[in-house]
């Protein structure tokens, strides 16, 4: 009996316990994968819900503006009025 136990550990290939370990550590890399991957699809079915109830949201063109603690308004239009504005197009641009 002794004999065919020395067997099998010698006809097992070697490193078997490391190879089991590197198994292990991939089934819970993909688990998580799996369950970060579901979240995401959630998160984006909601973002995609959100995105059409606003396409038919208009905007007021009015813009309040806060310039060193003074409060001004004034229409989008106006703002965008003179192309020649540098800040128009620094401003514009980052929406």
């Amino acid at each position: 009996m002794s004999v065919s136990c020395s067997l099998e550990k010698e006809s097992s290939p070697p490193g078997g316990e490391a190879l089991e370990k590197v198994n292990k550590h991939i089934k819970e890399v993909f688990d998580i994968l799996t369950n970060e991957t579901s979240k995401v699809r959630k998160e984006k079915e909601a973002f995609d819900e959100a995105v059409k109830k606003l396409e038919h949201v208009h905007f007021s063109e009015m813009v309040k503006l806060n310039v060193g603690g003074h409060l001004f308004s004034t229409s989008l239009g106006t703002l965008t009025k003179d192309p020649g504005m540098s800040w128009n197009k620094f401003v514009f641009l980052k929406i």
